[in-house]
């Protein structure tokens, strides 16, 4: 329902990364592709890569406050049946071997919620390199937490 609201809303603002030249990424490395200390809505991504063995990682604080981190890699997603679109949002949306390319998901119907802070990286398997063909992502980030919230509560009315 909130999200509904946003075009109403203050303090706010899309942060959205693509992607369309490829890079590349070594044996075991990793590439920070969005950092950032806000609170916010993880909205879509899509990561095309190479290597089945590639990972997409997404790292946020829970509303308990515990850091996670969600790793969604095209075998696993492949081998689990998550091949099309489906209510967790994340799927293996093209697993093709012939071509050496493994696209990875994420498009939600319910955004996924994170607090204080946000961090998308992209990780090489230990044993090769990956090369990123494509990628993208969007997110909500809420700049000004007081502007945010005032502005809710002007459009909803004070709640006491």
């Amino acid at each position: 329902m909130l999200l509904s609201y946003l075009p109403l809303l203050r303090g706010w603002q899309w942060q959205a990364v693509d992607v369309d030249i490829p890079f590349a990424i070594a044996p075991g490395g990793e590439r920070t592709m969005g950092e950032a200390d806000y609170d916010g809505w993880f909205w879509s991504a899509m990561c095309a890569m190479n290597n089945a063995d590639g990972e997409f990682a997404l790292g946020y604080y829970d509303a308990a406050g515990a850091w996670r981190t969600a790793t969604l890699g095209p075998k696993g997603l492949y081998g689990a049946g998550l091949t099309s679109p489906n209510p967790t949002g994340i799927w293996c949306s093209r697993y093709d071997t012939a071509n050496s390319i493994y696209v990875v998901t994420y498009g939600s119907y319910l955004p996924l919620p994170f607090q204080k802070r946000y961090k998308l990286s992209i990780r090489a398997p230990s044993g090769s390199a990956l090369t990123i063909l494509g990628y993208t992502h969007l997110l909500i980030e809420i700049l000004d937490p007081d502007k945010f919230r005032a502005s809710l509560q002007e459009l909803l009315g004070k709640v006491r």
